[in-house]
């Protein structure tokens, strides 16, 4: 059997976009028994839950390593844990089993700087994995405000881009900051999407509202600016609600969007389990996504995902250039709202859906035949094992 081992910090059962994606890439390449994978993520608190378990991951062997369990409360506090995290996987890497392949992700920021140092002197490949382009997002995010920082920073993750045997991205976005910050990284980067799994596309119900719903993670890298001039326009659109589901440090104040532009028609609500998503998602007419312009090419929303396959059009607020903007302008998939002339085509917009049903269901069919032939598991998972295998035969 060919011996996998994979370090990313959060893992199953945790709830973030990347360890539900991760495992879902993990547990179907180790249904071919030719692959042996390991996992070395830390062991937090939600390692101990066991009403969320999965049997798709008893192939897997999943080694938890402690950690100060600070959690995410802070930059710093995060740090603390990292630290820990660091040096443990560095020692297993450089003193362990030895592995055919090690498969690094981007988080926590930079480990795969100790992960390639642990295997330059064992002369084990590794495929660097980015679903986050740090330390560049630490920047755009303002996480850090010390270019020289940064550039201190980016001097690692050249090593990391010089060693590693293949470099994996997410979007073409991505590749291009990869490619133009790193040149080294020209030769040996390929893109491979994410997807949504669980997620089932369900015919519009008749009902009487109009929802518009956001869900996932409400943070720094999402662009709400517009948001309070939008919901002033469509204050006289009746049968409107909106409904957010998630968590994230921008939850209070995107409340507070809504109490300033005198928006009652909304419901908060905590992130949902995955296997209700699904329905959750069904329910929606319009989805609101969005995305900070300063961080495209950082990272990419993997609620993209979840929304296209729920096939539901979409409210982006965030930069027509970036993947999302062009995926949305160049097949009629919603309408994208980065200046305040956009605010009343949306609202046309949301017009049309509300009263053209045939027309808005079209559309909503069109939408997910588009996600089931460009973002399916299956087809991300075969792109992977091309490059394991690539990496194996390079390495000799």
């Amino acid at each position: 059997m060919k011996r996998i081992a994979v370090v990313q910090f959060y893992f199953y059962p945790d709830i973030s976009a990347v360890s539900q994606l991760l495992g879902d890439l993990l547990c179907t390449i180790a249904q071919d028994e030719e692959y042996s994978i390991t996992v070395y993520c830390a062991a937090s608190d939600y390692s101990q839950v066991r009403d969320q378990r999965d049997n798709r991951f008893d192939k897997l062997n999943i080694v938890r390593i402690k950690t100060t369990n600070i959690g995410r409360k802070s930059f710093f506090s995060r740090i603390i844990d990292y630290t820990g995290f660091y040096i443990s996987v560095f020692i297993r890497l450089f003193f362990g089993r030895r592995w055919h392949v090690v498969i690094s992700m981007s988080s926590p920021p930079l480990i795969a700087f100790p992960v390639s140092l642990a295997l330059l002197f064992r002369k084990i490949p590794f495929i660097y994995y980015i679903e986050d382009l740090f330390p560049e997002i630490i920047f755009d995010m303002s996480y850090l405000k010390h270019p020289w920082l940064i550039r201190k920073l980016q001097a690692l993750n050249k090593v990391v881009m010089r060693r590693a045997n293949s470099i994996i991205t997410i979007e073409e976005d991505m590749s291009r900051k990869v490619i133009t910050n790193y040149p080294k990284a020209r030769d040996k980067t390929v893109e491979i999407p994410n997807w949504s799994r669980d997620v089932e596309h369900l015919p519009t119900s008749e009902k009487k509202d109009f929802t518009i719903l956001y869900s996932g993670n409400m943070g720094l890298a999402h662009d709400f600016s517009m948001l309070e001039p939008l919901l002033k326009e469509l204050l006289p659109v009746k049968n409107l609600t909106y409904k957010f589901i998630g968590g994230g440090t921008r939850v209070e104040e995107i409340k507070n969007i809504f109490t300033k532009s005198g928006e009652t028609r909304v419901g908060f609500r905590g992130y949902t389990r995955r296997d209700v998503h699904g329905a959750t998602l069904a329910q929606a007419d319009l989805f609101i996504i969005s995305q900070k312009r300063e961080t495209v090419g950082d990272l990419l929303p993997s609620k993209l995902y979840s929304y296209l396959a729920a096939g539901r059009p979409m409210l982006f607020l965030g930069p027509s250039y970036s993947e999302i903007g062009r995926i949305i302008t160049d097949n009629d998939f919603g309408i994208v709202v980065e200046h305040r002339e956009d605010i009343l085509t949306a609202k046309r917009y949301i017009e049309f859906l509300k009263n053209d049903h045939l027309r808005a269901g079209l559309i909503n069919e069109r939408i997910h035949r588009y996600s089931k032939f460009h973002f399916g598991l299956q087809k991300s998972v075969e792109y992977f094992r091309h490059i394991i295998e690539e990496t194996l035969r390079k390495a000799g």
